[in-house]
């Protein structure tokens, strides 16, 4: 599966005791938010990585929604093109809050903590 803005979706798995969200994601060279993030050494700026949380977090509730709130973001290690990340979601009391991990392997590359609001 891949997204409009061209991130590849390679597996999505829910967990159905805890409702967590796991999906592997990899984004190509030629994925957008790479372009001028640096030129001859990409790296998934934060923005984008925000904006992919965000994206695949409407996936997982099947909503469009928008970010209200950072309440944490924390980024461990670079994020490059073509290589598989693991991004795990867990929804905290309703839809609107999510925890977020990207892992790299068994490494954690970026936390994150979002409030989210429904779009039209």
């Amino acid at each position: 599966m891949q997204t409009a803005e061209g991130l590849i979706i390679l597996s999505r798995s829910t967990n159905p005791d805890d409702g967590t969200v796991d999906m592997e994601i990899m984004a190509p060279t030629g994925y957008i938010a790479f372009d001028g993030h640096f030129p001859g050494k990409p790296i998934l700026p934060a923005f984008a990585q925000l904006a992919l949380i965000r994206d695949l977090a409407a996936i997982a509730i099947n909503r469009d929604c928008r970010v209200t709130m950072v309440k944490k973001a924390r980024f461990m290690i670079p994020l490059i093109p073509e290589r598989p990340y693991r991004v795990n979601l867990a929804f905290r009391g309703n839809e609107n809050d999510v925890e977020a991990a990207i892992w790299d392997g068994d490494e954690k590359a970026a936390s994150f903590r979002l409030l989210l609001e429904k779009t039209l």
